[in-house]
This record gives structure tokens, sequence and C-alpha cells, in this order.
């Protein structure tokens, strides 16, 4: 934990540095899940549920439903928002093989996609964070660390997230540290 008079110089790096940064995509490798229930029971063949959760904000399609006690593993097919707690007519593919009781326990699994403040510049002529070569393509990339949160959750880069440029150019995150006041996030991509 950095100590308080260098936490106050990082927040001041990020008031100085917010003029050069710029939105970009930031997608971690890892997804998040959220538990809910099934507010009915819910029979063979359906691809229908409303779901109760007070963590879960939405479905968005792609996410993925588990169901238990069944293994099977299913796919949102529409994009429902929560309305105090409760999502109503979430849509998924396949259809339901087994049928589950009211109150089923039900694992959401959410794609992470955020908009962050970054800047890119060029590694100087010192070693690279995590190995001592640096390709033609290794860019540095460098992240507001106040950008890579979600309600409740800070997120710590790792190697394989995907960070999406203005123009649409995908870097790989190579390696990742942290500056000493813990303001930003350094990452080696390309």
């Amino acid at each position: 934990m950095p100590s308080p008079l260098l936490q106050r110089a990082g927040r001041s790096a990020q008031s100085a540095f917010g003029v050069f940064l710029e939105p970009m995509t930031y997608q971690p490798v890892a997804s998040m899940s959220f538990p809910a229930t099934i507010a009915s029971a819910a029979s063979v063949g359906t691809n229908t549920v409303t779901l109760n959760s007070a963590k879960l904000f939405s479905v968005s399609v792609g996410d993925v439903i588990k169901i238990n006690p069944y293994s099977a593993v299913y796919k949102a097919t529409n994009n429902v928002a929560a309305s105090n707690g409760v999502l109503a007519g979430v849509t998924f593919t396949p259809n339901m093989t087994g049928s589950a009781p009211a109150n089923a326990i039900v694992s959401v699994s959410k794609a992470l996609s955020m908009t962050v403040k970054a800047m890119v510049s060029r590694f100087d002529q010192t070693p690279a964070l995590a190995t001592d070569l640096i390709t033609v393509t290794s860019v540095k990339v460098i992240i507001d660390q106040r950008s890579l949160s979600v309600p409740n959750t800070s997120i710590r880069p790792i190697v394989g997230d995907r960070i999406i440029m203005i123009g649409g150019r995908v870097l790989l995150v190579d390696a990742v540290s942290q500056d000493g006041a813990g303001a930003f996030w350094i990452i080696q991509a390309h």
C-alpha cells in the first residue's frame, strides 16, 4: 500500500495526465459471475425464464447462463435490464433439456468490456516490463486506474487481456505493472 503522500502525488498525476488520455475499450480475459434464482418453475423445452437477483443489473446477448443442478450451459439471446431485482423474459439457447424448480440457483457470467482512459506511447530503450524483448510492435499503454472498475469491483489487468483503440486496432496485453503511487497501470502490449 503506497504512503498517503505517494497516493496524493498519484491523484495529482492522474489529474495532470487526464488531458492526454483518450478513450479505449478494455476487455479482460476473465468474466464475472453473478448469482440469481429462477422466479418460477421452468419446464423441459423452455427457453425463457424470469430471474431474481440483487447483484445482476442486466443480461446481455452472449452472457452464459448455468441453471443448477444441471451442467448444461445456455447462451442469452436477448438484452434484459433489471427492474427492482427482477429480470423478466430472459431468453436463451438451446432449450432446456430438464426442468428447474422455482428458486433454482442460476449463475450468469458476463464478459466484461469497458471504456477506459489511456495513453499509448513507445517504449524507450530500457527493458520491457516482463521480458527483455521489446518487439517492433510493442507499445506502452498507460491506463488511469480509476477507469478499470465496475460497481464494487476493481479490475486488475492480466496477460491476455485486449485493448481496442479508436480506429479498431486490437492490442494484446503482454505484461503489466503499476506505478509506485497506484494511480496508473503500465501495460506492455502488441
